[in-house]
């Protein structure tokens, strides 16, 4: 258990060479339980780029085959990579600015966003993703910036 705590590849494994300070890929052991029988160690595997994804996957099954341990992989969440020099995103770019008389603040995030699973639905399809400012996303203390949801809504119709 200790060697397997200790040999598997947890947090950050690789960063954008696109977008300066962006994670790329990750995982992350964030459960240890036992029942009756078993250890049971779960992992959440992250990356916006799918071949980096499987690497890690592989290491992590061959790593669990050397030392005698069972690996279910389960859960997949597609990727997202990002499309650099994308004609929809200018589009969205420039929207944005005739609308807002500003540029946008673009950002990118180290997540599972529903456009992983759309783009992995759509073949071809290209997508941004936006919305209101969070805060404490996922806590009891989540909420959002009103002002924003206002831009939100002008540049949605």
């Amino acid at each position: 258990i200790i060697e397997l705590i200790n040999l598997m590849p947890r947090g950050i494994q690789t960063m954008s060479m696109d977008i300066k300070g962006l994670v790329e890929s990750s995982t992350n052991l964030g459960v240890i339980s036992n029942n009756e029988e078993n250890f049971v160690f779960e992992f959440a595997t992250r990356s916006s780029v799918k071949s980096l994804k499987d690497d890690l996957n592989n290491r992590m099954t061959l790593l669990c085959n050397k030392l005698g341990v069972k690996l279910d992989l389960m859960d997949d969440y597609p990727e997202w990579e990002y499309a650099k020099d994308s004609k929809y995103e200018k589009i969205c770019i420039a929207t944005y600015e005739e609308l807002m008389g500003k540029k946008p603040e673009i950002v990118a995030i180290h997540a599972g966003l529903e456009c992983g699973l759309l783009l992995d639905a759509i073949k071809g399809a290209q997508a941004i993703s936006i919305g209101p400012n969070l805060f404490d996303v996922h806590t009891p203390n989540e909420h959002l910036d009103i002002p924003s949801t206002e831009r939100t809504w002008k540049y949605l119709v």
